[in-house]
């Protein structure tokens, strides 16, 4: 008679920050983002532990560690793992660290690094983490979409504004990272069709997170300054309420004659920055009638006896504005009692010749 001693091992190795004996991540990336193509990969700290999480008779121990490199293809806002590896097989069965070689390609890509640990009974864990390769992106400007003054009046062209409370801008759609427009790394990434990636073996945090990263079009944060006069009222900070392209400003100290500049610093992950800046002026108050006289053949300050003496008169008057200036005139002639109006037209305004003035 013989009798057969075997152990039962169904439980699949564990890295040590799942135990809650370190606090480095199960795979290592000696970057997330590069234009090289050498990346360093390192998982220390990976036990095949018993269901009392310590070695013993009752584990069977590792038996081979594989890494694996993965496309991440992205569609409707979302991206996945390509099953397919992009590098040869690279196993061992006694190492903590492999390095890999990213393929060279022209447009930026987004992979998966992903370990697989298999212990004698073959039981597996697998955990992964991103690294983007990007040698080509660029921050670049919309030339069709305008940083503007919102709170200037669009009848200046987003130059002059009249209120005295706050300032606003609006910069909708003019900056974006030229290759993420139809390509986003930071979207949310699908879990897979098995799942195999729980916990502390998912990349739940940093910059390439499972469940995507605000951004617009690769920018991840705009920062800000006001100055008036050329002197800092607002000092550089982020604009609230990102990813929103527009904001508002309470000012307490304008007056007529300001000049608001507002300069904006775009930033995308990569590292790329834009600066950027617009220009408005303040003017509340109204233009200055401060004279006006009928003339007639030279003569002016005279009154008008009846109506066919005006016309051959001429009106004549004083008008100006000291921060905006005149855009135009409009009159008209009426009769007081009853406002029944005799004449009324507008004149255009037009600024002298400066050889005139000299």
């Amino acid at each position: 008679m013989k009798t057969l001693c075997y152990y039962f091992d169904n439980l699949a190795p564990r890295h040590c920050s799942d135990i809650g004996t370190c606090t480095y991540h199960p795979i290592q990336l000696n970057t997330d983002i590069t234009n090289s193509s050498n990346l360093s990969v390192s998982f220390a700290g990976w036990e095949d532990v018993d269901s009392e999480e310590a070695p013993s008779v009752f584990a069977s121990g590792i038996i081979k560690f594989e890494v694996t490199l993965h496309e991440m293809e992205y569609s409707n806002g979302i991206l996945t793992m390509k099953h397919e590896s992009k590098i040869p097989d690279t196993i061992c069965d006694d190492c903590e660290h492999f390095p890999i070689e990213l393929p060279h390609t022209n447009d930026p890509v987004l992979y998966g690094v992903k370990i697989e640990v298999v212990d004698v009974a073959l039981n597996p864990r697998q955990a992964r983490r991103f690294v983007l390769y990007d040698s080509s992106s660029k921050l670049q400007i919309h030339e069709h979409h305008a940083l503007q003054a919102s709170s200037a009046s669009d009848k200046t062209n987003y130059v002059w504004q009249n209120k005295l409370d706050k300032v606003c801008y609006n910069w909708t759609n003019r900056y974006y990272n030229n290759k993420f427009v139809h390509y986003n790394p930071l979207s949310p990434i699908d879990s897979g069709v098995h799942n195999h990636f729980k916990g502390i073996y998912e990349s739940t945090n940093g910059r390439f997170r499972v469940n995507g990263t605000t951004n617009i079009k690769g920018i991840t944060e705009f920062r800000y300054i006001i100055q008036k006069d050329q002197e800092n009222i607002i000092n550089d900070q982020p604009t609230p309420n990102f990813p929103l392209e527009a904001m508002c400003s309470p000012l307490s100290d304008l007056s007529d004659g300001n000049t608001i500049y507002f300069n904006i610093t775009v930033f995308d992950f990569v590292g790329h920055e834009i600066k950027d800046s617009v220009v408005h002026h303040i003017d509340s108050s109204p233009p200055e009638i401060n004279e006006a006289w009928l003339v007639r053949d030279g003569v002016g300050n005279i009154f008008v006896h009846s109506l066919t003496d005006l016309s051959v008169m001429t009106l004549r008057f004083k008008a100006y504005d000291v921060h905006s200036g005149l855009h135009s005139v409009h009159w008209s002639i009426r009769n007081e009692d009853d406002q029944v109006v005799f004449g009324s037209g507008a004149l255009g305004v037009y600024p002298f010749p400066v050889s005139s003035l000299n």
